[in-house]
């Protein structure tokens, strides 16, 4: 037996659709911000604190980001660690990802090239 959802929320409190429909978009910005700011001062190292606090209008998908908390946590404190995501995709891909220290080291390398070819060409203007 199905509900007639206009004849609750019409006929019975007098208030009508665009009334409701308002009151619960006004009752969703309000408990999300009231969330948010609860996480932020009671769980400021979950990643969707931080991400509330970069970019204040988060709030308003904190319950989407309470949704995807899980998977931005990370396994253990090792060095080297990664997300559960990343792992995961690892897993369903049957590759792995790359990493990112090669770019750091080809990055150091260009700036240690640039630093001797700078000291080879003072050193050829003294002489």
């Amino acid at each position: 037996m199905m509900m007639d959802v206009t004849k609750l929320l019409g006929s019975q409190t007098g208030i009508s659709e665009m009334l409701w429909a308002v009151l619960i978009v006004a009752g969703y910005v309000v408990a999300s911000f009231l969330v948010s700011a609860m996480l932020v001062r009671f769980a400021p190292d979950l990643r969707t604190s931080f991400m509330v606090r970069k970019n204040f209008a988060n709030f308003l998908v904190v319950p989407l980001l309470l949704l995807v908390e899980p998977l931005f946590v990370k396994k253990g404190n090792r060095q080297n660690s990664r997300g559960v995501t990343a792992t995961l995709f690892e897993k369903l891909s049957g590759r792995r990802l790359y990493s990112r220290q090669r770019y750091s080291d080809y990055d150091s390398y260009l700036s240690r090239e640039k630093a001797n070819s700078g000291a080879k060409s003072q050193g050829k203007e003294e002489s």
